[in-house]
């Protein structure tokens, strides 16, 4: 049954190390847990070549396909919020429910953003001119924190290019196509991806059905929790888990 399956999927700079006892407490309650380090992360090497969302989606369901899985659930954190997104509203036969925690999916750019993107690619060329290495790199890695792309910075070879690749696209308009039971878990505190997102993936999912809302998608917020909630809450994710999961 695929009530007893579920395949997690971690954020990006993430591993399947830090979900490991999310897992061991859905274990407990019968669930069977598929949670894999994704290419370029923790133990799994990196793809030959830049990869996009798609090349993602493909690997998510070749993995469950290797498990034997032909429906199952799916969670995504982060960055593996937005892929359970795209593989839940493009193969919907596969996906039976869908769990999301602080999805990065809605990508927008306001203008306090470009204006610190406008001033940061000034104060590259400045700072490349000094010369010095490690002062460079200090610079450059403050320059990447100010406008949100410190994952940018740390991402190396050809996971540059991935990541330019994967936050490129925007995947909100397959929130629409989402057929399937939602849960969404966000921290309060959420400052990499703020709570303000919460209520705009809910919106967008049921397009002003209010049946949908009481009905489909489910919120649930945790006033002290933040962007890791796999560290800081893992018991109450894994309660909120099996609770969706079980009714």
């Amino acid at each position: 049954m695929e009530s007893k399956k579920l395949l997690i999927l971690h954020g990006w700079g993430s591993s399947s190390k830090r979900w490991q006892k999310v897992k061991e407490i859905l274990k407990k309650s019968k669930i069977e847990v598929i949670i894999s380090d994704l290419p370029g992360f923790g133990e799994e090497p990196p793809p030959d070549e830049p990869w996009g969302v798609k090349d993602y989606k493909e690997w998510i369901l070749n993995l469950a396909r290797k498990k034997g899985w032909k429906k199952f659930n799916l969670f995504g954190h982060s960055f593996g919020g937005g892929l359970a997104v795209k593989v839940a509203a493009e193969t919907p036969e596969r996906i039976g429910r869908l769990i999301l925690c602080s999805p990065a999916i809605i990508r927008e750019k306001n203008k306090k953003t470009l204006a610190i993107e406008k001033t940061a690619r000034v104060g590259k060329k400045i700072i490349q001119k000094i010369g010095r290495e490690e002062i460079t790199q200090f610079f450059a890695k403050v320059f990447y924190r100010l406008i949100g792309s410190l994952d940018y910075y740390r991402a190396n070879g050809v996971m540059k290019e991935t990541i330019k690749r994967i936050f490129s696209e925007d995947l909100s308009p397959n929130l629409r196509r989402l057929k399937q039971p939602v849960l969404i878990l966000w921290g309060k505190r959420d400052y990499s991806v703020p709570i303000k997102y919460a209520l705009r993936i809910q919106k967008e999912i049921c397009q002003g059905d209010n049946n949908c809302l009481s009905r489909r998608v489910k919120l649930v917020v945790f006033p002290k929790g933040g962007h890791a909630l796999n560290i800081q809450i893992p018991n109450k994710i894994a309660e909120e888990v099996i609770k969706f999961l079980k009714n």
